[in-house]
């Protein structure tokens, strides 16, 4: 019984169909030499039975001939797979381009009206806010005023001079927000006169002007010219 089952066992691996025909000892044992030798390995402790798995081979070889020693075929299917070509979509870009607003200079003391030296400028000071009185001569305004920077580039006499058809007038200081350091004031003549205030200055000194109108309802159109000796 346990001869048939390890015979049986190997020649289970005969797997490809019997052809029809003989085949020659000689020719068997060329074909069928692999397969044999696994008998010894199949049989393990049964060692006595290796000859008759062999034998068994040799005899269905030579009755169905040699492709009953060949090789199982093992049949390979390839599977095509097709992929789809991947699209990207790239958003759109919109490139904004960033709003540049001038800002109205001389009304804070962040953005004052830059003043250049023996030049004459224009300006009105409806537009202008009110940074409260002067600490000088215009210690009553409470009109709207705007605001210059000035820095001489030598030491001299500034002189400055406004024309207006209101009462306008001039201060001066070295810190534009702090009245406290208000070093020259000048309101003398009223309306439709021009205003002259001059003081010593040190090159590379910044200054702050102050165009400002004497009454709540001082202010307007005027000319500002500087001069320095």
């Amino acid at each position: 019984m346990r001869r048939t089952l390890l015979v049986t066992l190997v020649l289970a691996s005969l797997a490809t169909p019997a052809m029809a025909g003989k085949a020659g000892r000689v020719e068997c044992m060329a074909s069928c030499g692999a397969l044999m030798n696994q008998c010894s390995v199949t049989c393990g402790v049964f060692a006595d039975m290796n000859t008759s798995c062999r034998r068994a081979i040799l005899r269905r070889c030579r009755h169905e001939g040699v492709t009953v020693c060949a090789p199982a075929t093992t049949s390979t299917v390839t599977t095509t797979t097709t992929v789809a070509a991947s699209t990207t979509v790239h958003p759109t870009t919109t490139s904004h381009v960033p709003t540049t607003t001038t800002m109205p200079t001389g009304l804070s003391c962040a953005a004052p009206r830059s003043l250049a030296i023996g030049a004459t400028v224009s300006g009105d000071t409806s537009s202008g806010t009110d940074h409260g009185p002067g600490a000088g001569c215009m210690q009553n305004s409470e009109s709207p005023d705007l605001v210059y920077v000035v820095v001489p580039d030598a030491d001299g006499t500034l002189v400055l001079s406004l024309t207006s058809e209101w009462d306008g007038g001039l201060y001066v200081r070295t810190t534009c927000d702090d009245a406290g350091t208000e070093i020259a004031c000048q309101d003398q003549l009223g309306e439709n006169a021009t205003e002259v205030l001059s003081l010593p200055v040190t090159g590379g000194t910044t200054y702050y002007v102050y165009v400002d109108g004497y009454t709540t309802d001082s202010y307007g159109a005027y000319d500002l010219s500087t001069e320095l000796q």
